[in-house]
């Protein structure tokens, strides 16, 4: 409950958190919401139970299932991976990848934070301007981080072939295995960022970027 971000309202919906985490749902619970459940596949498929379930694991089939503490896992590395695609996308300003685009800012004005990123209209209210945040770089900026990460030597069986992944002439990565994004995240990401740190703000290129991204 003491966690600094609960009473950041600036950088969030400008109220503060001080509700309490959902209950836990105990294993009795789970398994009696479930008992009548039945799996209906297909694109046109219809709930028969409402609720918060789609489908019913067939894990719940084990007479042991319902005394797990822990039902469920994260694939952590594919969660890394969605991480890295999207700050790649966004630093690199990738269309269909970046989260810096015009729906952000109209959601930032509905929600009345960080104006300094609202989209205004010119007088003539003709057009709209979308602001560049901090982080965006120029088409020169791009090249020098995707040559550092294209020309990166690495050790061996750190990474597979991160140079394949790197295209100079479109400015973009892209394909990055799991294992590789992984890597990236942890250990190259911060290189090619801070190679660029004249041009960025220094709170951007000063971080780390598991800094960053908590």
């Amino acid at each position: 409950m003491d966690h600094p971000w609960r009473s950041n309202k600036r950088s969030f919906n400008r109220e503060n958190e001080f509700r309490p985490p959902l209950p836990f749902l105990e294993r009795t619970d789970l398994l009696n919401s479930l008992h009548d459940f039945e799996n209906v596949f297909g694109k046109k498929r219809k709930r028969l139970i409402d609720g918060p379930w789609k489908t019913k694991s067939i894990f719940f089939e084990l007479p042991y299932w319902q005394y797990n503490l822990l039902r469920h896992n994260l694939d952590i590395m594919h969660i890394e991976k969605n991480i890295v695609d999207s700050i790649l996308g966004t630093l690199l300003d990738i269309s269909g990848k970046t989260k810096d685009h015009e729906k952000y800012q109209y959601d930032l004005k509905d929600m009345g934070i960080r104006k300094n990123l609202h989209p205004k209209d010119t007088k003539d209210s003709k057009k709209t301007k979308f602001a560049k945040a901090c982080f965006s770089m120029t088409n020169g900026e791009k090249s020098i981080f995707c040559g550092v990460l294209k020309t990166a030597k690495l050790p061996d069986s750190s990474a597979s072939n991160i140079s394949r992944c790197v295209h100079l002439d479109e400015r973009k990565v892209s394909n990055c295995k799991t294992h590789d994004a992984h890597f990236m995240l942890h250990y190259l990401l911060p290189i090619p960022i801070k190679s660029i740190q004249f041009l960025l703000p220094s709170f951007v290129s000063k971080k780390d970027v598991p800094d960053l991204i908590k």
